[in-house]
């Protein structure tokens, strides 16, 4: 108990610090953009005042990503499962993200299963793990890439995974991916738009529907993200 309790308090204290690690940056860009324009050392000119407005959408994401991984952290993160037909869902999604890909020449395909793959789900907390994966997805496959969304069955659990063509990490650091604030590598830092928290979010919310959710990568091969769910019999 001794070592759980030194343990736990290790990880706190890491996670502040990493909180205030990723705070300070866009704080420090909103006031010394603020306090230039104010001192007239800083035109006021809708550049300055957009690159304000973008460090205050960063802020705002990353205050929306603490407060869900602390409401799973205490359990009290609302969720409405209902029978969903997987297949269905990730045609859904594959829908919604076909034009964000179109524009970056990166093709996104989907080999769904054959049959009726159903799954107790809320349907809007697991958007939210499909988001963060394609999220990532999209910032780190290059132009003229793809990202492959597949569904399969596998006895009797329900297998989802996002396959893309980026520059992909060692199994060591795939091991790491869904750790709070953990970036593989400089390319994969806070200036690609991302909180350092999606993917830990994803954990979360995968782990509330009874599945689990992993990583299979190597450098130069792409990143796979694999997630594993109990089937329901309707």
């Amino acid at each position: 108990m001794s070592s759980d309790l030194a343990r736990a308090f290790n990880l706190r204290k890491q996670m502040t610090a990493d909180i205030a690690h990723e705070l300070r940056t866009p704080i420090a860009l909103i006031l010394g953009h603020a306090e230039g324009v104010k001192d007239g050392v800083l035109q006021p000119t809708r550049e300055n005042f957009e690159i304000v407005r973008e460090e205050a959408e960063r802020l705002e994401h990353l205050i929306n990503d603490l407060r869900t991984l602390s409401l799973a952290d205490a359990g009290e993160l609302f969720v409405e499962f209902q029978p969903v037909d997987v297949n269905v869902f990730m045609s859904d999604v594959h829908a919604h993200y076909l034009t964000l890909f179109n524009q970056k020449r990166i093709t996104l395909d989907l080999e769904p299963a054959p049959g009726i793959l159903t799954a107790n789900l809320d349907p809007g907390r697991f958007a939210q793990v499909l988001n963060n994966i394609l999220d990532n997805a999209l910032r780190h496959t290059p132009d003229g890439g793809t990202v492959e969304m597949k569904t399969q069955l596998t006895e009797n659990r329900i297998q989802l995974s996002v396959a893309d063509s980026g520059e992909g990490i060692t199994p060591e650091e795939a091991a790491h991916i869904f750790d709070r604030f953990y970036r593989a590598d400089e390319s994969r830092n806070r200036d690609d738009g991302g909180s350092g928290l999606g993917l830990a979010i994803a954990r979360s919310i995968v782990e509330m529907h009874k599945g689990r959710i992993w990583a299979e990568s190597k450098k130069g091969s792409g990143l796979k993200i694999l997630i594993e769910l109990p089937r329901t019999h309707s």
